[in-house]
């Protein structure tokens, strides 16, 4: 098979996995997930070879920037000292106990590996946990710190990837050293970000038609990456700040239909990076399972689990410590911001699923050292890895809606009241201005007083899901405006149809009017009609 051909089975692979991962209602990596593990049994596929490094510049980019993209910039700063603990010094922590456990487990292993691997497998993915969780009455706090969690220790992962990987292919490490070039590479990330993000927005202005900035936006992260690397600062902390910056322009420097148009790409572009990703690893199991003949399988089996029990256990270790010893430390801090209750800590330290960053990771290793000898024990660290994340998916995914009925964690109410509360504050200046229009524009007087109903009945239903009593009648009234609406709609749709149909107009004017009645057709699933 051709390169081209593997890559079209690969797409089309991953539209059907991810197809019957929705009518099973599971979420996409775990069933992309099983699914590699399926393809790795089929006879006769290729072996797909890449350099190692070209994974990092192609699929890390776009990932890191979308994530920061929708970042919560207030929840992470009201939620920074959880976050960092668990993004920077839990990753450290997991990385120096999974160290220390290979090297127990296979002295031969020089602590170079055993600290390439810690790095890998420390990151946990937001993107998997956050399908799940959403779903079920998790405290939205804890929401937010996984959600920081996850883009921060990225940062923090590949940072430590990238120094033990030169300390073993350099042979030399100095601790003082990579503590001061990270603080440089960081300020560094932070500055160059900023400035990147800065011009990518004036440049997205300026190019003004919708393809062109779509094609550009998914340029900005690729160019992140690249020049940062070029400069030797981290790229990942480029890339976080970059997105974050970009994030906060984007609703100013858009229009409705760029934007829509602008979601509608990056959810397609990071949907084939999933599938790409998940499915390549499969390609690859079955070749690094034949690589592993000086393993006996009780020896892998024993790895597997004891690397996988250790990986649970580690998060436990350091959440409720790091929960509980400042606070015993501060009082100040135990006011402010009391101890969590035990099964929010308990959730949390459940919640450490790892995903596409650790698979990118275990494939980058290099094949082979600057000596020319094959790369140490990589068919056994991508193996481990795989279960790692399979596990660390697969448990929580099962166990999850048990363990939040079990707990009895309270429906969190706080965005619906944001968000009524929004809609409130900006119906009541809807309001002003047409009270204004009404005395400047007397000629169309009628209209604007329809409108003017129209809004009030609108606030009145928002104003009474404020109160103990939610939904009144009044919602009641919009579910059947919804209904007519629709039903109008489909009739619209099935009148533009059959003129097509019989040829009385010309598909450019069908697919302008469909493309109307698609975007009415969207609004009526808001709260706004």
């Amino acid at each position: 098979m051709s390169f081209i051909e593997i890559l079209l089975a690969l797409l089309l692979f991953s539209a059907i996995a991810t197809t019957l991962a929705s009518k099973i209602k599971m979420p996409a990596e775990i069933f992309l997930l099983l699914a590699s593990l399926l393809v790795s049994f089929i006879p006769g596929l290729p072996d797909v070879n890449f350099k190692p490094n070209l994974l990092l510049v192609l699929f890390i980019p776009p990932i890191i920037f979308s994530a920061a993209f929708f970042t919560s910039w207030r929840d992470f700063v009201a939620n920074k000292r959880p976050i960092t603990m668990l993004a920077i010094g839990l990753v450290l922590f997991t990385m120096c106990v999974v160290a220390v456990v290979m090297k127990l487990l296979i002295p031969a292993m020089s602590w170079a590996v055993c600290f390439i691997f810690g790095a890998i497998v420390s990151p946990t993915d937001a993107s998997s946990a956050i399908s799940i969780v959403k779903k079920l009455n998790i405290p939205r706090r804890l929401i937010t710190i996984i959600e920081g969690e996850s883009l921060i220790n990225d940062a923090t992962a590949l940072v430590a990837y990238r120094y033990a990987i030169a300390a073993l292919m350099t042979g030399t490490f100095s601790l003082w050293g990579a503590g001061v070039d990270f603080f440089i590479a960081a300020l560094g990330g932070v500055i160059l970000g900023y400035l990147i993000g800065w011009l990518s927005t004036r440049m997205y202005i300026w190019l003004t038609v919708a393809k062109a900035q779509n094609i550009f936006s998914l340029l900005v992260p690729y160019f992140a990456y690249i020049i940062a690397d070029r400069l030797r600062i981290s790229p990942i902390i480029c890339l976080v700040t970059a997105g974050i910056y970009f994030s906060r322009k984007f609703p100013i420097i858009t229009g409705p239909l760029s934007r829509h148009k602008a979601h509608t790409v990056w959810e397609q572009f990071i949907f084939v990076i999933n599938g790409l990703i998940f499915i390549l690893i499969g390609l690859q199991l079955r070749f690094v399972i034949q690589d592993l003949g000086q393993f006996s399988w009780s020896q892998i089996i024993s790895y597997v689990v004891i690397i996988n029990v250790v990986i649970l256990f580690i998060r436990f270790a350091w959440v409720y410590p790091s929960a509980y010893i400042p606070r015993y430390f501060s009082a100040k801090l135990r006011e402010n911001d009391p101890v969590p209750h035990w099964s929010a800590l308990a959730t949390l330290s459940w919640i450490g699923m790892r995903g596409l960053l650790s698979l990118i990771l275990v494939m980058s290793l290099p094949n082979f050292l600057p000596s020319g000898e094959p790369f140490p024990y990589r068919s056994l660290l991508i193996l481990l890895t795989y279960s790692i994340i399979l596990i660390t998916l697969l448990l929580p995914t099962l166990t999850l809606s048990l363990v939040s009925k079990w707990f009895h964690f309270e429906k969190d109410s706080q965005f619906n009241h944001e968000e009524a509360l929004a809609r409130i504050v900006t119906m009541k200046a809807v309001l002003e201005e047409l009270d204004r229009n009404s005395q400047a524009s007397t000629d169309i007087k009628g209209y604007i007083e329809k409108l003017r109903v129209r809004y009030i009945r609108r606030l009145a239903a928002l104003e009474s899901n404020l109160k103990d009593a939610p939904y009144s009648t009044l919602n009641k009234i919009d579910q059947k405006i919804r209904k007519l609406t629709r039903n109008l709609i489909n009739t619209e749709r099935k009148a533009l149809i059959d003129l097509r149909k019989n040829g009385v107009i010309h598909d450019d004017v069908f697919h302008r009017l469909e493309r109307e009645l698609d975007l009415e057709d969207m609004r009526l699933k808001s709260p706004r009609i």
